[in-house]
C-alpha cells in the first residue's frame, strides 16, 4: 500500500519540519522542568526574603530608623513585604506559571505621606541546555541572571530597601 509519492511526501515533511519539531520538544521539556521546579524555587525565595527582612529589622533594632517590618504570607503563590517608615515599603511578590512578579512602592517618608507610584518588575524562569533552571529579568535589555533563590531574594531586598 505504500506508494512512492507517499514516501516522498513523508520525507519532505521530515526534512522541512524536523527543526521546528525538535525546538517544540525542547520547549515542552523545559516547560516540564519549570513546572516541577518553580514552586520549590519560589518557596525558597520567600524564606530568603523573610530572613533578609528579619536581618534588616534586627540590625536596626534600637536605632532611630527602626520601624515595623514584616513578610506576610498571602496566597500559596504570594507574599507581601511591608515597612512602616524610613523607607516606607509595600511590596507583593507573586509566582504564576513561568514568572515571578514584584509589584512595589517605596518612599522615604511614612504611611500617609507617600507619593510614590507602584513599580512592577517581572522575573522569568528559564532552563539552560544542562536542564538547570534559573531566573532572569523579564524585560531588561541585558537581563541579569539569578541561579539561586538566594540571589533573587538579595536583588529584591536591595530594590525594596536601598535608598
Amino acid at each position: 500500500m505504500s506508494e512512492a509519492w507517499i514516501e516522498e511526501l513523508a520525507g519532505e515533511i521530515r526534512r522541512k519540519n524536523r527543526e521546528a519539531a525538535e525546538r517544540y520538544g525542547r520547549e515542552q521539556h523545559f516547560a516540564g522542568v519549570i513546572e516541577a521546579s518553580a514552586p520549590g524555587f519560589f518557596l525558597a525565595l520567600t524564606e530568603y526574603l523573610r530572613e533578609n527582612v528579619e536581618g534588616i529589622r534586627r540590625s536596626l533594632q534600637g536605632d532611630v530608623t527602626a520601624a515595623e517590618m514584616a513578610v506576610e504570607r498571602g496566597a500559596v503563590n504570594g507574599v507581601r513585604i511591608v515597612r512602616a517608615r524610613f523607607p516606607w515599603v509595600d511590596a507583593r511578590v507573586t509566582h504564576q506559571e513561568e514568572t515571578i512578579t514584584l509589584d512595589y512602592a517605596k518612599d522615604a517618608g511614612v504611611v500617609g505621606e507617600v507619593t510614590a507610584e507602584r513599580v512592577v518588575r517581572m522575573f522569568v524562569f528559564r532552563v539552560g541546555a544542562d536542564d538547570r533552571m534559573y531566573v532572569e529579568d523579564g524585560f531588561a535589555e541585558r537581563p541579569e541572571r539569578y541561579e539561586t533563590a538566594e540571589q533573587l531574594a538579595r536583588k529584591i531586598t536591595e530594590l525594596l530597601f536601598s535608598v
